[in-house]
């Protein structure tokens, strides 16, 4: 996530999916200032990840990811506004 915070512009955001068992490292404030933010989307611990995944393979759910790189985030954003994708995009930052 530090790395993701010293590559993101003013005004953008780290979004993390999951939850770290450690402490992010120590890093330069100057990585999230000014108008930089880190926000967490989802509060899941690997014993539900387990669990969905164990009903999910019953069921035979077929995930769909379309992964951009992260200078194509403008198309990504307009595939997604214009109903272009289904399932997950994701940007690649490095």
């Amino acid at each position: 996530m530090v790395n993701a915070l010293e590559k993101i512009i003013p005004g953008g955001r780290v979004v993390s999916a999951g939850i770290y068992a450690s402490q992010l490292p120590a890093f330069d404030y100057n990585h999230i200032y000014p108008e930089k933010s880190l926000t967490s989307i989802a509060n899941t611990t690997r014993a539900n990840v387990k669990e969905f995944l164990k009903v999910a393979s019953e069921f035979k759910i077929k995930s769909k990811i379309n992964l951009y790189l992260l200078n194509d985030a403008n198309i990504a954003l307009q595939n997604i506004k214009h109903s272009k994708v289904s399932g997950s995009s994701i940007l690649k930052v490095f």
